[in-house]
């Protein structure tokens, strides 16, 4: 009989919503520094005041602004999203981005670009609510790994998109005077365009969610009127040939989502009894234990195992180190060497091997337009290695394998980084160099980032995802805040004392962090594989040991068996013979009844004659006699 289970397919509709609202974040962090915060066009930073010293530390301060409000935000995104629902988070996050963007394009002045990169931070809080989402609507194992690279993959292609807005239409009517010279809105505002550009999938994301985006959260989605109205306008904008596919589709999705997802459901009656005991505190907060609620809300201990501290750690180090690098590598790019130092590929001999491997200038003299082109190497690269390398390597080495190797990449990547000023410059084995570097951090994240959160959400208790993911966006900004601050400082410094390896080592010993916690990580999908294994091997360990026993139970079985027959046998044969002899006796008590008197004896035999002796008359007697009990025994 063939198996009438259709295989788990992926929500491709819903995840693509997600894709949407997450594309927006990396194009617009990779857009501006190439034409705001770079040390290639100084002219660009006169309207700021600042030097181009101070530049990379500037770079800094923007990392930690945003970290630190997305540290604070973080949890309370989580925990909305608990209590309201998945969809309206991601709906809010979406019009905030839009206008935090349409701001950035338009602000003058640098404190309104720090005030702008909080506003943010505050919207990128809402990052865990999409990965808790993720792993809602994504509850098969076999598809965990393919689903969760997705929000990476957006980031990386737009990391590689990101550049080339910011490379090409920041300050158009300087650049392509043709088309915008004598426009005077991009003269008073030249870094408009990019912004506009950027601002898209933020609306486009918003719109869809409102429209399309179900809710995953059990309780929150029984009256959506978004959805209703989005299936209205398909009735309405297409055809009814192609509406009923769509609904097919619509409905398929959402059974889908009901059979599939009976682990989200237990989590989320789990969360909602966990909410339920919260309220009556939340009711009261002028209580003496108000702040101890506070903080036992957000950060619920009943949540936190061991391994998931573990996961979240690695996590705090991963995001720290590898976005750190995607932020500075631009400023590295386009930085041009200390005058006071010999420039990359000086014939001077250095007067030691150690001066030559830690004490020279940084930079890579590249033009705004090559760095752009040299970061959409790097995004076609990790899209090359999502499409083609991970989906058949990652499910053979596994999550935890596939990120203890990242792991081990990671620290000879940022060694070896800084080297690169050393070649000279515009030749084939720098660019070739370049980007096999940059391939080598692409791969190393698109297998760390989904492996990472495939093995946070495994180690969760149910009704804390959403909880938990929160709290380690929070833990992770906090870290890269605190660290960027202190790289952007050794950043200026390597810059302006020819010690350029500061940066890229320090962040080398941040990621040999990650490497110390990998080791310890358990994956807990695998642990209850295991456990399960084990029963099986108890419940074979009873049943051979039953098997064992089976010969002697069917003797004993058999001999019960046989005895009873026996003794039914000869009871049969023994009743048998009592009714026989019963019936024979009858018998002959009848024949004998019958006997003929003397009277009749005479008459059949004459009188006895005189002389006869009683000898002879009893052997005549019993000849007859015999003669009629023969009879009766062929009639019996």
């Amino acid at each position: 009989m063939a198996n009438s289970r259709k295989e788990p397919r992926l929500p491709v509709g819903q995840l693509a919503i997600i894709c949407i609202s997450r594309f927006g974040v990396p194009l617009m962090l990779n857009s501006f520094p190439v034409y705001l915060l770079t040390l290639s066009e100084p002219a660009l930073l006169s309207s700021f005041n600042i030097s181009t010293d101070t530049v990379p530390y500037y770079v800094g301060v923007c990392s930690a602004i945003w970290s630190i409000s997305t540290c604070v935000t973080a949890p309370l995104w989580g925990r909305a999203s608990d209590s309201y629902g998945r969809k309206p988070a991601i709906i809010l996050s979406n019009i905030i981005y839009v206008a935090s963007v349409l701001i950035f394009g338009f602000a003058g002045r640098l404190w309104l670009i720090l005030a702008v990169m909080g506003l943010l931070g505050f919207a990128g809080g809402m990052t865990p609510v999409l990965h808790t989402t993720v792993a809602e609507l994504v509850t098969e194992k076999e598809l965990q790994p393919m689903a969760f690279s997705l929000i990476p993959l957006m980031w990386t292609i737009s990391s590689m998109i990101g550049p080339m807005i910011g490379g090409f239409l920041a300050d158009p009517a300087q650049k392509y005077p043709n088309l915008f010279g004598d426009n005077m809105f991009f003269l008073h505002f030249p870094y408009s365009l990019p912004n506009l550009v950027v601002a898209t999938p933020f609306v486009i994301g918003c719109v869809t969610g409102i429209l399309f985006l179900k809710e995953t959260l059990k309780g929150k989605n029984s009256k959506d009127s978004g959805l209703r109205l989005g299936r209205v306008l398909q009735q309405l904008i297409l055809c009814s040939k192609m509406s009923k596919p769509l609904e097919k589709i619509d409905e398929a999705e959402y059974h889908m989502l009901d059979q599939n997802d009976s682990a989200t459901r237990d989590q989320s009656s789990d969360r909602t009894s966990y909410e339920e005991e919260a309220k009556p505190a939340l009711l009261s907060p002028s209580t003496p234990s108000s702040s101890r609620w506070l903080v036992s809300s957000l950060f619920p201990s009943s949540i936190f195992t061991r391994q998931s501290m573990l996961a979240l750690l690695y996590i705090c180090f991963l995001q720290t180190h590898s976005k750190l690098f995607d932020e500075f590598l631009p400023t590295y790019m386009q930085a041009v060497p200390s005058p006071s130092s010999p420039a990359p590929g000086s014939t001077s001999p250095p007067p030691s091997l150690i001066s030559s491997l830690i004490l020279f200038p940084g930079g890579l003299s590249l033009s705004a337009h090559t760095s752009a082109l040299y970061l959409t190497a790097y995004g076609l690269s990790a899209i090359f290695i999502q499409l083609a390398i991970f989906p058949r390597l990652a499910p053979y080495l596994g999550p935890l394998r596939s990120l203890r190797i990242a792991s081990f990449t990671y620290p000879v990547i940022y060694l070896l980084t800084p080297y690169l000023s050393l070649l000279s410059p515009f030749t084939i084995l720098r660019g070739a160099c370049i980007v096999v570097l940059l391939a080598m951090k692409a791969c190393c994240g698109i297998f760390a980032f989904p492996c990472s959160r495939i093995l946070l959400c495994n180690s969760a208790t149910k009704g804390g995802l959403g909880t938990l993911n929160g709290i380690s966006s929070s833990s992770q900004q906090l870290m890269r805040a605190v660290i960027a601050v202190g790289v952007g400082k050794l950043f200026s410094l390597g810059m302006e004392r020819s010690v350029i390896v500061l940066p890229w080592w320090s962040l080398s010993v941040v990621s040999l962090g990650g490497l110390g916690t990998v080791v310890w990580l358990r994956d807990e999908s695998d642990r209850e594989e295991e456990a399960g294994d084990a029963s099986h091997c108890v419940v074979h360990k009873d049943t051979m040991d039953e098997f064992k026993k089976l010969p002697d139970t069917i003797e004993k079985s058999a001999g019960k068996a046989v005895e009873g027959s026996v003794e039914k046998s000869v009871d049969a044969v023994k009743s048998g013979i009592e009714n026989a002899i019963t019936s024979a006796k009858n018998s002959v008590e009848e024949k004998i009844g019958t006997l003929p008197s003397k009277e009749n004896v005479d008459s059949q035999f004459g009188s006895i004659p005189t002389g006869v002796t009683s000898g002879e008359l009893d052997e005549k007697l019993s000849s007859v006699l015999i003669k009629e009990d023969f009879e009766i025994s062929i009639e019996s």
